[in-house]
C-alpha cells in the first residue's frame, strides 16, 4: 500500500463527508470528525506500539539530560549520575506507559515493582547483548546497538502489555 492510499484510508476513517447542493447547483461539502472513532495514531500508526516508542524517546531524553547535567555539576561519578538519571527516566516511562500507552486505570505498588522489573530486564538484555556481541564474539559494537534497539524494546513492550499493565485497561 503506497503512502497516498494509506493517507486516503486514514482520512476516510477519520472523517465523514456530507454534501449538499445549493439552489444555484454548486455543491457544498462539510467534513465532520467522528470523535467516537480511534485517533489517527491508533488507526494508522500502530497505536500502543507508536505511543510506547514516543514515551521511550521522552524517557531516553530525560535519562541523557540528567546524566549529562549531574555528572559534571555534582562532580559525581559517571555511574552514580547514570543511576540517578536512569531512575528518573524509569519514573517518566512508568507515568507515560501506565497513563497514555496502555491506559491502565489501576495503579499499585505491585504494578510499579513489576514495571521496574520489566525495565531491569531491558537493561539486563542490553548488557548481555553488549557482552556477547562485543566481548565474546569480538564483533563491532555497532552491531550490538542494532540488536539492542531492535530486540529489547519488543521484549519490554510485551512484558509491559501482558505482565505489568494487566488491570482495568481502557484500550
Amino acid at each position: 500500500m503506497g503512502l497516498r492510499s494509506l493517507e486516503s484510508v486514514c482520512w476516510e476513517n477519520m472523517s465523514h463527508e456530507f454534501s449538499s447542493r445549493r439552489k444555484d447547483g454548486h455543491s457544498i461539502s462539510f467534513v465532520k470528525s467522528m470523535s467516537n472513532k480511534p485517533s489517527l495514531i491508533d488507526r494508522c500508526l500502530g497505536g500502543e506500539l507508536l505511543r510506547f516508542a514516543i514515551v521511550g524517546a521522552i524517557a531516553t531524553a530525560v535519562h541523557v539530560f540528567f546524566y549529562l547535567s549531574l555528572y559534571p555539576a555534582l562532580v559525581a561519578r559517571a555511574t552514580t549520575a547514570n543511576l540517578v538519571a536512569f531512575s528518573l527516566a524509569v519514573l517518566v516511562s512508568y507515568a507515560g506507559n501506565s497513563r497514555w500507552v496502555f491506559r491502565d486505570t489501576t495503579s499499585s505498588s505491585t504494578q510499579l515493582v513489576k514495571f521496574i522489573a520489566s525495565a531491569l530486564t531491558g537493561v539486563t538484555l542490553n548488557t548481555f547483548f553488549a557482552w556477547y556481541i562485543v566481548d565474546y564474539l569480538k564483533v563491532s559494537r555497532y552491531l550490538s546497538v542494532v540488536v539492542m534497539i531492535t530486540t529489547t524494546p519488543i521484549v519490554v513492550f510485551v512484558l509491559n502489555k501482558y505482565f505489568v499493565f494487566t488491570g482495568n485497561s481502557s484500550n
